[in-house]
């Protein structure tokens, strides 16, 4: 499978969305995401090569994630950095980079890096 689930935190699919996503120039990635009514997780990437934002719908291999397995996912194939390797569009320096695919209600995110995110839980929505 080309979609690996790198997180066991409980969530409710309706609730589930990127709140907001900051950038520092030292390649530290943060993603607020809501996993429910109350409660919001925070995914931080501290060596972020790449990433975009998109609406799950132009995401062209959705139909192969099973929202089941969870929100976040280490992509093994098939992603966002194969599709751009193999039509040479950008070079990710290093060679051993990872892809991470994280999915919400409205939009989904990948990153590229070289580590997988620290997640912690964050504070209440309310």
């Amino acid at each position: 499978m080309p979609f690996k689930s790198i997180s066991e935190i409980e969530y409710e699919k309706d609730f589930a969305y990127i709140t907001s996503v900051n950038y520092k120039n030292n390649c530290v990635l943060t993603i607020n995401y809501s996993i429910n009514e109350e409660d919001e997780i925070v995914i931080i990437f501290f060596d972020a090569l790449a990433y975009r934002c998109m609406g799950e719908g132009d995401l062209a291999y959705w139909d192969k994630i099973n929202l089941n397995d969870g929100f976040i996912f280490e992509v093994t194939e098939e992603g966002w950095k194969s599709e751009n390797h193999e039509k040479s569009l950008f070079f990710i320096s290093g060679g051993n980079s990872k892809e991470f695919l994280i999915i919400g209600q409205d939009d989904c995110m990948n990153v590229i890096c070289h580590t997988e995110p620290t997640i912690v839980k964050s504070k209440s929505n309310k």
